[in-house]
């Protein structure tokens, strides 16, 4: 046997035991892709629920607010049609608040003419009893609910 036949079984060898190394290796490699695929997928299947969830609740919420905003427009309109129907009711016992402002006002004058004749006399009276030159000062009850 020769020394060159010896060193070509030595590299054989170590090209067979190379083999089983970078083949356990690709082994290996392709399993920890599969874990990483599998976990992947999961992952994604996972995400898609999580979506999914979020969107019926965010549709849900937003079916709320519809309902939501559709009573508050409808009590809007309301109050707008009592804030009107108290407007006019209003404005209509203005015009009666004036109108008996009137009313009271032309009883008052012919009052307040008599009153105003009857003190006059009755001042001339007292001047006349009296003889003095100078009025009197004298407050009738008409004068004090002016």
């Amino acid at each position: 046997m020769s020394p060159g036949n010896d060193d070509s079984t030595t590299d054989d060898s170590r090209e067979i035991g190379r083999g089983r190394e970078v083949g356990v290796g690709v082994v290996v490699n392709n399993e920890r892709r599969l874990k990483r695929m599998i976990s992947n997928r999961e992952s994604a299947r996972r995400s898609r629920m999580r979506r999914k969830m979020q969107i019926e609740e965010l549709q849900y919420l937003v079916g709320q607010l519809q309902t939501t905003n559709r009573q508050l427009s409808e009590k809007l309109i309301q109050l707008l049609d009592c804030n009107q129907q108290i407007l006019q009711e209003n404005s209509q016992l203005k015009e009666k608040v004036s109108s008996l402002q009137i009313i009271l006002s032309d009883l008052l004058v012919p009052l307040r003419n008599n009153a105003g004749e009857d003190h006059n006399s009755s001042a001339d009276r007292m001047l006349k009893a009296q003889g003095s030159s100078t009025p009197s000062v004298t407050i009738s009850s008409m004068q004090l609910l002016h």
